[in-house]
């Protein structure tokens, strides 16, 4: 079982695996940085609510806008982070983080010539890539 300090290694690896294949020579790769950088905040942010939400039970989110005072309250529900689970299951099978995250950023001729990385932001992609984990597990290409 991961701790929550293990999930948050993994984000910052991945964030900065991310951020190392990203080289700021053009216009386009430091608008490519900006964008990474940007997500790597956003991930932060996610795993602090998520701590917030499953792990302390919370279940509401005020929000309050600080030049209008408006206020609006978001509820949530506890769900799980494929990244994160998906990071912790490659690493389980691969046995290293360093192979786990090699993997989830090569390309693989079972997705479709993508890397598993690329496929999380969806549930299709998330069960494909789960799917691809099982069958290297079991020795199964």
């Amino acid at each position: 079982m991961l701790t929550t300090e293990d999930k948050e290694d993994i984000r910052r690896i991945i964030a900065e695996t991310l951020l190392a294949k990203s080289a700021v020579s053009s216009d386009e790769e430091r608008k490519r940085a900006d964008e990474i950088e940007q997500f790597e905040r956003l991930l932060k942010m996610a795993a602090q609510l998520h701590e917030l939400i499953v792990n302390e039970g919370f279940t509401d989110l005020r929000f309050v806008n600080p030049e209008t005072g408006e206020t609006r309250i978001v509820e949530v529900k506890p769900e799980a982070t494929p990244i994160v689970e998906v990071a912790a299951r490659a690493m389980e099978v691969f046995g290293a983080r360093e192979k786990a995250l090699r993997w989830l950023n090569t390309p693989v001729r079972s997705l479709g010539d993508q890397t598993p990385l690329s496929l999380l932001n969806t549930p299709e992609g998330v069960a494909q890539v789960q799917d691809t984990l099982g069958r290297v597990e079991h020795g199964v290409w």
